[in-house]
């Protein structure tokens, strides 16, 4: 059953877990609660090694997402385009659908910097000078998360004091 969750976040339509315990249409997989408690390491039911696999099976599925970006931005989608109005009333054209494959590539872009942002986020760097102090480069996407948060905690303290 466990392998069962990890093969199907991996396979070809690179499902979430939300995902698949969510459709469970063949009712195979246990409930939300159990397999997040396989999870979590206070838990009863915590398992280091479904939890290691997990994490593996999850970068393997970003790197799938984002072969499948590049799928969709490389394959062109045929689909027809109505248009109402006009001396005919209705013309209906066969066009690629760019703005679908475009709004699919920026999801999947979307999603990737957020499950994966030190592989797939944007790289932000900023570059304070002052005087004679030297100059100094900060790369926040290997930053972790929790660290961002934290800074953003301490800036915005720092705005309600001056």
């Amino acid at each position: 059953m466990k392998s069962r969750i990890l093969e199907e976040m991996t396979g070809s339509e690179c499902r979430s877990l939300h995902d698949i315990l969510k459709n469970d249409v063949l009712g195979e997989f246990p409930n939300n609660s159990t397999v997040y408690g396989w999870l979590q390491k206070s838990h009863n039911q915590f398992d280091a090694v479904f939890t290691e696999n997990y994490e593996r099976a999850r970068d393997i599925r970003a790197d799938l997402l984002f072969e499948k970006m590049l799928n969709i931005a490389n394959t062109p989608q045929t689909g027809t385009v109505t248009k109402i109005g006009g001396a005919n009333g209705v013309e209906v054209t066969e066009a690629d659908m760019i703005q679908h494959r475009r709004l699919q590539v920026d999801t999947h872009k979307w999603v990737l910097s957020r499950m994966k942002p030190k592989k797939y986020g944007d790289k932000i760097e900023t570059t304070i000078t002052g005087g004679d102090k030297p100059v100094q480069t900060v790369d926040y996407s290997k930053l972790s998360p929790e660290f961002l948060e934290e800074l953003a905690k301490q800036a915005d303290v720092n705005k309600s004091k001056s």
